[in-house]
């Protein structure tokens, strides 16, 4: 393994090279190469005929190294190649991959160089994209695709993705409370931008059943209000606003689970869980997980979202020692089915029981 020393202004530096290895037996090749940089060869016909599995990680490669890489594990070089993760890859600005029908899964890992994407994988059923900060276009072409974990992917408008309506289950999707105003408006930036992509997935995945969602906070909204008065005349504040989720069309016919990280029992997203629990007739479950200390001074904040047909209860809670309450950290919302009314009465019956209890022991404790 070669390597060679530079000098910057500060100081001398010494930097791995690293070849990729070929072979035609290999099944497996996993590489951690602690940011070596990697020399990707040209892709040749059955480089790797037996490779079925790929790891590469913390690597860094240049611009020729880029745009040979998705070439390498192309049908041509990786005809049996059925799981491929790409990892901290640094100076991978493009990927272009033509997959042999054999791959079923692809993840792509916080490439933060990673500007442009372009998949096609006839027999891909997992696809993640998480850490892809810097994504401008993406054209995916996966018509068994099933499963979907993206924290986020391009602009919406740059975004070209035929399939989606195969989709069934989108996991770690980022959405605002704050609905998206049009093109030019003065809200629009780099974050906003990108979770226009996430209002893309939710109407074009039409056979979605299984929806996980990461609750975000747009740029603009951490130093402005957070409740709304009309007759404020703060043209930044989130007064001018538009009217947010209610109005929007969503196709969640089919939508049977929702789970909610980082929520916060502001009206803002109770208005977006309240459009998922009315607009999806199909729904069975939804959990929310509470954002870690949700507090309004040192009271938290109080929990309340609408029903609508089903039953709302704790199921974890959290013992804050300083101020010596207990306080609920994650809620389930069932539909409630014929005749059950009873039971979940009684069900919550017994859990403020619980906090009750726990909360006595915890004042004798201290």
């Amino acid at each position: 393994m070669p390597e060679y020393e530079y000098d910057d202004e500060r100081e001398e530096e010494r930097v791995l090279l690293v070849e990729l290895p070929s072979s035609t037996r290999a099944r497996e090749m996993k590489l951690t190469l602690g940011k070596a940089i990697l020399t990707v060869p040209v892709a040749g016909a059955g480089s790797f005929d037996a490779l079925t599995d790929v790891l590469l990680s913390h690597a860094k490669v240049d611009a020729s190294g880029a745009a040979r890489l998705g070439g390498l594990f192309s049908s041509s070089s990786c005809p049996q190649l059925r799981k491929l993760q790409l990892r901290y890859i640094d100076g991978l600005t493009e990927i272009c991959l033509e997959a042999a029908g054999t791959l079923s899964e692809l993840r792509l890992l916080d490439l933060h160089d990673l500007q442009a994407l372009d998949v096609a994988a006839t027999g891909l059923r997992d696809l993640g994209i998480n850490g892809c900060i810097g994504m401008a276009s993406a054209r995916i072409s996966a018509p068994r695709l099933e499963t979907l974990a993206c924290e986020q992917l391009c602009p919406a408008e740059r975004l070209i993705f035929e399939d989606a309506a195969s989709v069934r289950c989108i996991e770690d999707l980022h959405l605002s409370h704050v609905f998206l105003k049009p093109k030019g408006s003065k809200w629009k930036d780099v974050q906003d931008e990108n979770l226009s992509a996430s209002v893309w997935l939710l109407r074009h995945c039409i056979a979605m059943d299984r929806l996980q969602v990461q609750m975000v906070w747009p740029h603009f909204w951490s130093h402005k209000k957070k409740t709304h008065t009309k007759d404020c005349l703060d043209q930044n504040c989130i007064c001018n606003q538009p009217s947010s989720w209610e109005s929007q069309k969503l196709p969640l016919e089919r939508l049977q689970n929702v789970d909610f990280r980082e929520f916060k029992p502001y009206d803002s997203q109770i208005q977006l869980v309240s459009m998922f629990l009315t607009k999806a007739p199909a729904l069975e479950r939804m959990t929310l997980v509470l954002h870690t200390r949700t507090y309004q001074g040192s009271v938290p904040v109080p929990f309340k979202i609408p029903c609508f047909g089903g039953c709302c209860l704790p199921i974890a809670w959290q013992t804050d020692i300083e101020l010596r309450i207990t306080v609920p950290t994650k809620y389930e919302w069932t539909r409630l089915r014929e005749g059950k009314e009873g039971e979940s009465v009684l069900t919550w019956m017994v859990y403020v029981f619980v906090i009750w209890i726990t909360e006595k022991v915890l004042i004798k404790c201290f």
